[in-house]
């Protein structure tokens, strides 16, 4: 199940990787919050005058809601690219160490109960871990 893009759990996670995004984020939630109570208040009101007013205040709220979701978008955007590198980066590496990985793997397929493959250093952090491969199995 693909994760809310501003739920409790998401935001918390980026209270820690990415502070000034979480900010942005609650700070957009209390303009829209914001927006909505003078949409309500607008359509309670018969008075012309009181709704020319409520209008005025909207369309700077809705300035800033739209400034802050393009600046939550770009930074949004510089995160992905981040971590497109990070994966880049790690299949470099696992591509340089092809054949030690593969004597791994082999090793361990013969040393007993076949267990799920979990490479040394875990899969998204591009094997910085490499166990030496023992000498009593080649494998070319």
């Amino acid at each position: 199940m693909r994760e809310n893009l501003d739920s409790p759990e998401r935001l918390a996670r980026l209270r820690v990787e990415n502070p000034q995004l979480a900010d942005l984020i609650e700070n957009t939630r209390r303009v829209t919050y914001q927006i909505g109570q003078l949409l309500a208040e607008y359509g309670r009101t018969e008075d012309t005058a009181r709704k020319n007013q409520i209008l005025q205040k909207l369309r700077p709220l809705l300035e800033k809601e739209f400034e802050m979701e393009i600046q939550r978008q770009h930074m949004e955007i510089q995160m992905m690219e981040k971590r497109l590198e990070q994966l880049k980066s790690a299949l470099k590496r696992r591509e340089e160490n092809r054949q030690r990985l593969l004597q791994f793997r082999l090793e361990n397929l013969l040393k007993g109960p076949r267990e799920p493959f979990h490479p040394p250093g875990g899969p998204e952090n591009g094997m910085e871990e490499l166990p030496e491969a023992s000498s009593r199995l080649e494998y070319h």
